[in-house]
Formats: C-alpha cells, structure tokens, sequence
C-alpha cells in the first residue's frame, strides 16, 4: 500500500487533479486529505466530488473548522 498525504487543496480542483495524477503515477492507492480542502474561490464542490470519488481519509483543518462553525 502507498498512501498520498495531500493538504490545503483550497478547493482547487485543477491543482487537485495534477497532485492526484502525480501521486498515482508513483503508485498511490490510498490517500490522505489533512484538510483545508473546500474554503477558496475555484471549485470547492468539485474539489469535494474528487475526494469523496477517491474514498480519501480526511482530517479537518483551521478553515474547515471555521466554516462548519
């Protein structure tokens, strides 16, 4: 098992998409989302469809937090 760790995706789904490519050529299976994934300006609904796809781990981050309270 190889396991990506990715962070601050900042709901950037074009960035997103480049890391998880990168991360799969390199053999990634399993990922790991340590959070601040939704709160930005791009594409917070795709960047979230992405990650819910991949069956990702996540963690809250500071923004997540702030934005569920």
């Amino acid at each position: 098992m190889t396991v990506a760790v990715i962070s601050d995706v900042h709901g950037n789904t074009w960035a997103l998409d480049a890391v998880l490519a990168d991360a799969r050529s390199r053999g990634a299976d399993r990922f790991l989302d340590c959070g601040d994934t939704l709160d930005g300006p791009l594409d917070a609904a795709g960047a979230a469809d992405r990650l819910m796809e991949l069956g990702a781990l996540a963690v809250r981050g500071n923004h997540d937090r702030l934005m569920l309270e």
